[in-house]
C-alpha cells in the first residue's frame, strides 16, 4: 500500500536593510532600518482550490494518488461480492482514504476501527481498512508527527497480533507479514514525502537568503549613488550661492539693487531644498510619505535662507515665523517651502520698493483643524491683474485657499493650507 502528499509552500520573507536619512543639519546621515515583507500573492487562487491542494508542495501529489487508490477500490474487479452491506463498507473504505488527505489521525483511527468490524462482518474477504490505516501513517510520517504515527503503528500492529494469538474474528485474515510489508511501504512514502518536502523548503530558504543578499546590494548601490549625487550637485550650488553672494556685495556698495540677482539666489536655495527632499526620498522614502518631525525647524532654516538670498540683491524682506507644528507629513513640508519661495520671488519681481516688503508664517486652527497661514504685502503703484498661476494651482492642489487685495499703495496676498491634505510636486 503506497500514498503520497504534494503541499504547496507558503512562507514569509522579512529582509531588513540598513538605510542612510539625512538629518536636520547638513552633512550629518543616520542610520536606519527598512523592513521589507515578501509573501506569495494568493489573491487570485480561490480558497476551496488552496483546500483542496493543501498547504504544503507534496499534498497534491498525495491526495492525487489516494484518490486512484479510492477509485481503484470501487471498481468492479475489485468487488468480491454484492452483498448491500459489503458494498457499503467498500464505498465507506474508499471515502476514508480521500479524509486521510484531510484529517489523517481520525481517518486512520476510523479506518482500524472498521478493520474490526468488517474481519468479524465478513472474514472471508479481503479487508480494505487495513490500507487506510497505511494511507494514515504514511501521511502522518510525512508530516513527521511521530506521536500519531507511533499511535497508529501500535494499534495496526496489535490488532493483527491480537488476532493471530487469540482470533478476533473467524479465518485467517491478513498475516503479520504481509501487513508489515503494507506498513513498510507506507513508511517509505512518507519518509521519502518528508525529505522531498524539507528539501523544497530548504531551497525557498536559499532562494529567500539570495533575495535578501540581493536586495542589500541594491540599496547599497543606491544610496551610493544617491550620497554621491548629494554630494556633487550640492557643492556646485555652494559655489554658485557664493557667487551669488559676491554678486550682491557689488550691487550694494554701487548701492543699487539687481533682482536678477535676487531672483538666482531664490531659484539656488529652493533647489537645495528639492535637492534634501530628493535624497531623503531615494535613502528612506520613495513615496515622499514620511513624517517629518522638525517642520519647523525646516521653515525657520528656509526663511533664513531665502532673507539671506534676496538680501544678496539689495531687497529687505523681513520674514517671521511664529510657533509652528513639529510633527507633520513632508508634503506639507514640501508645500510650505514652495509657497514661502514664490511669495517671495513674487515680491522680488512686482515690488515697486526694495524695502517695506514683509512675510508671516504662522499656525491658526479652523474648525478643529490645523492650518498654515502665509501673509506676504510689498508696495505696489497698482494691483496684479491676476494672482499668481503656479502659486494658486499648487494652494488649490493643497485644498487650500489665496487672496489678494491692494490698498493705498499695498499689494498683500493670504495664503492657507491644511496640514496633511497636500499631493507631493
Amino acid at each position: 500500500m503506497t500514498s503520497m502528499t504534494l503541499v504547496r509552500a507558503s512562507f514569509t520573507a522579512t529582509v531588513k536593510t540598513p538605510m542612510i536619512l539625512p538629518e536636520a543639519k547638513e552633512g550629518q546621515y543616520s542610520v536606519v532600518t527598512r523592513q521589507f515583507v515578501v509573501r506569495p500573492s494568493r489573491a487570485a487562487t480561490p480558497k476551496w482550490i488552496s483546500f483542496m491542494r493543501g498547504p504544503r508542495f507534496v499534498d497534491l501529489p498525495f491526495r492525487v494518488l489516494l484518490l486512484l487508490i479510492s477509485v481503484a477500490g470501487l471498481m468492479p474487479a475489485a468487488m468480491e461480492s454484492s452483498n448491500p452491506q459489503y458494498v457499503a463498507f467498500q464505498v465507506l473504505g474508499a471515502i476514508l482514504i480521500v479524509s486521510v488527505c484531510f484529517v489523517p489521525l481520525t481517518a486512520g483511527l476510523m479506518g482500524l476501527v472498521l478493520f474490526v468490524v468488517f474481519g468479524i462482518t465478513f472474514p472471508e474477504f479481503v479487508n480494505p481498512f487495513p490500507t487506510v490505516a497505511e494511507a494514515a501513517i504514511a501521511l502522518v510520517l510525512s508530516q513527521l508527527r511521530i506521536r500519531s504515527f507511533s499511535l497508529l503503528t501500535l494499534l495496526l500492529f496489535g490488532i493483527v497480533v491480537a488476532h493471530t494469538a487469540v482470533g478476533i474474528w473467524e479465518g485467517d485474515g491478513e498475516s503479520p507479514f504481509t501487513m508489515a510489508f503494507g506498513w513498510l511501504l507506507a513508511v517509505i512514502l512518507g519518509l521519502a514525502a518528508a525529505a522531498f518536502e524539507r528539501r523544497i523548503q530548504s531551497e525557498i530558504l536559499m532562494r529567500t537568503a539570495q533575495a535578501r543578499s540581493h536586495e542589500r546590494n541594491v540599496e547599497r548601490m543606491r544610496l551610493e549613488f544617491a550620497l554621491d549625487t548629494h554630494d556633487t550637485v550640492s557643492h556646485g550650488l555652494a559655489a554658485e550661492a557664493a557667487i551669488i553672494r559676491m554678486l550682491g556685495v557689488e550691487a550694494r556698495m554701487e548701492d543699487r539693487s539687481d533682482s536678477r540677482v535676487t531672483e538666482l539666489a531664490l531659484v539656488n536655495v529652493h533647489t537645495q531644498q528639492q535637492l534634501r527632499v530628493l535624497l531623503t526620498r531615494l535613502t528612506g522614502d520613495p513615496d515622499g510619505r514620511r513624517t517629518m518631525r522638525a517642520f519647523d525647524v525646516e521653515m525657520l532654516k528656509a526663511a533664513e535662507m531665502i532673507g539671506s538670498a534676496t538680501e544678496a540683491g539689495g531687497f529687505d524682506i523681513g520674514i517671521r515665523v511664529e510657533a509652528l507644528p513639529s510633527d507633520v507629513p513632508a508634503e506639507t513640508l514640501e508645500t510650505a517651502q514652495f509657497i514661502l519661495k514664490e511669495l517671495a520671488t513674487n515680491m522680488v519681481k512686482h515690488s515697486s520698493a526694495t524695502s517695506s516688503c514683509a512675510i508671516s508664517v504662522e499656525q491658526v486652527e479652523r474648525q478643529m483643524e490645523i492650518w498654515i497661514e502665509f501673509e506676504a504685502s510689498n508696495p505696489a503703484l497698482q494691483a496684479p491683474t491676476r494672482t499668481p498661476r503656479s502659486l494658486s494651482a499648487r494652494v488649490e492642489r493643497a485644498g487650500g485657499r489665496l487672496s489678494t487685495s491692494h490698498d493705498e499703495g499695498m499689494f498683500a496676498i493670504k495664503v492657507a493650507i491644511p496640514v496633511g491634505n497636500e499631493v507631493a510636486m
